[in-house]
């Protein structure tokens, strides 16, 4: 029994290299003898398998692969960024999605022209100015809305900033109306008051001037009821 199965093993460890061939030629797409010569060497055989291998791999190697274009178009693209020193909404025109622009398109950037101070200053008209732009390629702008070209050699991503200053002159002006306006009415009271005083102090003289007058003719009378009586 064990012979039996040794036999059995022989032959199937001869028989895997005529299998290989058989799929490598079906691989290849070439027909195989059915029947090998018995002459045929063991060498050979092996030397044919290798080249069909080599054939097979120079034919996978020669096939031609799609090659992505696309990525060569990026270059002409550009990315815009605005921002603000206060956060103020920044408007881009046209719109594009990630503020992703081609070369040669023209964009508007249009900022507030001014923006409410929070908290009291602002509810007493206190904001903020828009100064100028400044970019990330060293410039700065000063009209707004800022019209531009994208050119070739331009920085492919653009940073703006939109740079505002605080404007008080409202609130200066109605703090200094309020004073004028306070010294104003601390003068006309100040006035009233004196006034008030000096009619005070004219009534008392007048109180004072009667009495001395009626002290005056009280003698007077006294020697005329004298004279009177002397007469009876």
């Amino acid at each position: 029994m064990n012979k039996k199965h040794g036999v059995l093993c022989l032959a199937l460890f001869l028989m895997l290299p005529l299998m290989n061939f058989a799929m490598v030629q079906s691989l290849n797409g070439t027909s195989y003898p059915s029947k090998m010569n018995e002459t045929t060497s063991l060498s050979a055989f092996s030397s044919y398998i290798n080249s069909s291998y080599i054939d097979i791999l120079s034919e996978q190697s020669s096939v031609s692969m799609p090659v992505n274009t696309s990525i060569s178009n990026n270059t002409s693209l550009y990315s815009i960024n605005v921002f603000s020193n206060i956060n103020a909404l920044i408007n881009i025109s046209p719109s594009a999605p990630n503020n992703v622009y081609r070369e040669n398109t023209t964009v508007t950037l249009t900022a507030p022209s001014s923006v409410p101070l929070d908290g009291f200053l602002g509810a007493l008209g206190a904001k903020y100015d828009f100064k100028d732009w400044s970019c990330s390629c060293g410039s700065t702008y000063t009209s707004n809305p800022l019209t531009f070209t994208i050119m070739s050699g331009d920085m492919q991503n653009l940073v703006f900033n939109a740079n505002y200053v605080p404007d008080y002159t409202i609130v200066y002006v109605i703090v200094v109306t309020i004073v004028i306006v306070v010294i104003i009415l601390a003068l006309l009271l100040l006035k009233e008051a004196k006034l008030e005083n000096k009619k005070g102090h004219k009534a008392e003289t007048a109180k004072i001037m009667d009495k001395s007058e009626n002290v005056k003719d009280f003698p007077a009378e006294e020697k005329k009821d004298d004279s009177v009586k002397e007469g009876k």
